[in-house]
């Protein structure tokens, strides 16, 4: 999951250019996983969403894995991170893009 919250803040401007594209992939993607057992969340996609959002922001854990993978993986100048905090927001604008 971190690892998905950093890229897709990354991606966020050509999200911002191709919103239409982005909701109706992530939705087909998100019912193509809801046939898999192992992935099912029971819930719809924007709800599985928001629960996503609460358990990083509940779980300071998410934190420093997420600045541990980025660190380790990340090429960007200093000034370029994105920081959890950013990430975090950038994935709450999404989650907007979702609601019913």
């Amino acid at each position: 999951m971190i690892r998905h919250l950093h890229d897709l803040s990354a991606l966020s401007t050509i999200i911002d250019r191709e919103k239409e594209l982005f909701v109706s992939t992530t939705a087909l993607s998100f019912d193509v996983d809801q046939q898999s057992n192992r992935r099912n969340t029971q819930e719809g996609l924007h709800e599985s969403m928001r629960r996503a959002c609460s358990t990083l922001k509940s779980d300071h854990l998410y934190e420093q894995e997420y600045s541990h993978f980025v660190d380790a993986m990340s090429y960007a100048n200093e000034a370029d991170i994105i920081n959890f905090t950013a990430a975090l927001a950038n994935f709450e604008n999404l989650i907007a893009l979702f609601e019913p």
